[in-house]
């Protein structure tokens, strides 16, 4: 029965993936990205702590109370 299953399911899988265009696949999935971090940007705002326009590695570090190099000040 096992073997069965795992003979239809990779059937279905090969013809999946015969089906599927991988083009339109990746660019929905780097257009979602862009979108997303264009919201999360903006959501993310507020906690800017160096005043560049973006919330980044440093403005976490600030808000952690962290130094550069990592280590609590």
């Amino acid at each position: 029965m096992v073997i069965a299953l795992l003979g239809v399911w990779t059937s279905v899988a090969v013809v999946w993936f015969d089906l599927v265009d991988y083009e339109e696949v990746l660019a929905k999935a780097k257009d979602f990205r862009y979108n997303l971090s264009e919201v999360l940007q903006g959501k993310l705002g507020v906690y800017d702590a160096d005043g560049d326009g973006d919330f980044d590695v440093d403005d976490a570090k600030v808000l952690l109370g962290l130094t550069k190099d990592g280590s609590n000040e």
